[in-house]
Parts: structure tokens; sequence; C-alpha cells
């Protein structure tokens, strides 16, 4: 109970969790304020699902200003602001301005597996510096049109701009890419007038292919990815730790707390290496919350034991705990 109590102290302090409802747009964002590689700073993730308009372009803006990105020691990003999409559009100006939120500010966009990112929300995902869509993920760009009351009092669409307006698309998509990416993704966007259709791009690699994204969900994901939550600190302690059978001094009560800890360590490390995310989700990142504290605290309990070692003669059992207060940490 204790534990337990600690635990949730513990997430409360280092992670926290908003979400927001304006009209049909909701954004949720996290933030994980513990992390071994942050100097200052902190990991941040923001989701936007809903229309693309006045208020995602002004509220994401807005979120995002307030958060610093996690920085190493000489104030460089290491972990960029990750925004995830999820939208079917909305207004193409608002999608341009939303965009240069993102480029202005060094975020991350990705369009995660099973979700679409289409027509103006499309737009602003090339404002990533990073961009990533996932295996399933999708990306829809259709050419920007109007809507025209026809004379029985049914909507139609048109296409027919003018021609600034699309030579605007047309240089955003270019400054936001290369010209050649840029042109390329214009020309086949013109190919679509359409509110529902368009041209689109189902996973990673042909999303880089076109150069809509700038890596593969596979090969360089947008977060560092706990492949095993810390490769030198988790296996120190590991491999060390795993060695508490040989200390049989200990009562009952302790060896069966230390063995508990040991255990959960390596449940979470192994469901870091199975899952493997795209982005930072809740589960994942109070995982990885949960494995870092239990890491101190058996660091803390070996320590504890190894002065009671060193008391009862123990001193090969006292040194064996040493080794595991020696781990680097975090």
């Amino acid at each position: 109970m204790r534990f337990a109590l600690l635990l949730t102290a513990f997430l409360t302090l280092h992670a926290s969790a908003e979400t927001y409802y304006i009209d049909d747009l909701v954004i949720e964002t996290s933030s994980n304020t513990y992390s071994s590689t942050c100097f200052s700073g902190a990991k941040h993730s923001i989701l936007v699902s809903g229309s693309i308009g006045p208020d995602s372009t002004f509220a994401v803006g807005k979120l995002i200003d307030q958060r610093k990105p996690c920085t190493d020691a000489s104030g460089d990003v290491i972990s960029p602001i990750e925004v995830t999409l999820e939208s079917g559009g909305g207004y193409l100006e608002d999608g341009y301005k939303l965009g240069k939120v993102f480029r202005e500010r060094g975020v991350t966009t990705i369009i995660p597996d099973d979700k679409m990112c289409a027509s103006s929300c499309a737009v602003a995902f090339l404002g990533g510096k990073k961009r990533v869509v996932a295996d399933k993920g999708s990306i829809l760009f259709h050419a920007p049109y109007l809507k025209q009351m026809q004379l029985e009092g049914k909507q139609r669409i048109t296409c027919d701009l003018p021609k600034e307006e699309l030579q605007a698309l047309n240089d955003y998509y270019s400054s936001m890419t290369s010209v050649e990416v840029g042109d390329r993704l214009y020309e086949r966007t013109m190919w679509y007038c359409s509110a529902e259709n368009g041209w689109t791009i189902k996973g990673s690699s042909a999303a880089e292919l076109y150069g809509v994204a700038t890596h593969t969900a596979s090969r360089s994901p947008p977060i560092d990815v706990m492949a095993k939550p810390d490769n030198t600190l988790g296996d120190c302690i590991i491999r060390t730790a795993k060695q508490s059978g040989r200390m049989t001094w200990l009562n009952e009560v302790n060896s069966n707390k230390f063995e508990a800890i040991l255990d959960a360590i390596i449940v979470r490390q192994w469901i870091a290496e199975k899952e493997r995310p795209l982005y930072a989700s809740g589960d994942w990142t109070e995982n990885r919350i949960a494995y870092e504290s239990d890491v101190l605290k058996l660091q803390d309990l070996a320590q504890e034991f190894r002065n009671y070692a060193i008391n009862l003669g123990r001193y090969e059992d006292a040194e064996y705990l040493n080794a595991i207060v020696r781990c680097d940490k975090f």
C-alpha cells in the first residue's frame, strides 16, 4: 500500500495530461517531466482531432508556446514537441497558419496508425520539421475549393480559384518540402476537385518516398523509442540484481520485497521492448515512469542491505549489493 501511494504521488508529480474541447475540436496534451535524457524542459505530446480552423491555430499554437521542449546541457533540443494529427480537414488558410507554427517551433508532426489526416490537416502536417506517417496511417490531399449554392438550393463545389491562390498553395508545398517535391505534390493535388476524395498516401514508406514524410516510422521514430527503458542502467540493474538468491541471511519479508521490485523492473522492460510505440501514449509513459521509479527504489534498498551485510560481516554479499548501487543513476 505504501509503495502504491508513493508511486501514485510520483506519477502525479512527473506526468500530466489535459484535454480541451472547443466546438468540434479536441486537443489532448501529455507531458513527462521526468526523463533521464532531458537536462531541461520535458517531453511533450499534443493530439489534435477535429476541424482545422481558427480555434486549432490559436489553441495549438498557444499550447506549444507554453511548453519547453527537452534539451541537453548545451541547450540543443533533443526531443521536440510532438503533435499527432487526426482530422478530416477544415479551412485551408488555417492549415497554412498551423503548418507555419509547427515549422517555426521545430515541432514533429505524426499521423498514427489507422488514422487519416486530410485536406487542410495534410497542409498543416507538412509544417513539421520532422514528419512521420505510421505504417497504417494515411494522408489525403485534394485541390482547394469553394462551395457555391445552386438555384435549386443544392451546394456544389468549384476548384476554379484565382491563380494567385493556387500559386500560394504551390509555394507553401515547396517551402515546407523542396521545389521538386512541392511541384509534384501540387500537381497530384490538383487532380482531385472533391470534398471527400483525393490523392491518398498510406504508410510510412510511401510517404517518405514522395517527400511527404521525412522519416519512416520503423527506421527513425519521432521519439527515443524505449527498446529497453535505459540500456546501460537497466541491463546493469537486472544483471547484478538477479543474484539476489545468494542473500540467504535476509529475512523473508525483505527478501520478498527486493525480488518483487526486481520482477517489476524486468516486466516493465519486457513491455517496453514488446510495444515499441510510435508516440508516447499515456500507458507507455506511465510504464517508463514506473520503471525508473522501481530502479531507484531497488538501488536505495540495495544500499540499505549493503550496510546491513557489512555489519553482519557478509563482505562478499556487500560487494555484490554495492555493484547494484554503483549502476549509473538517471
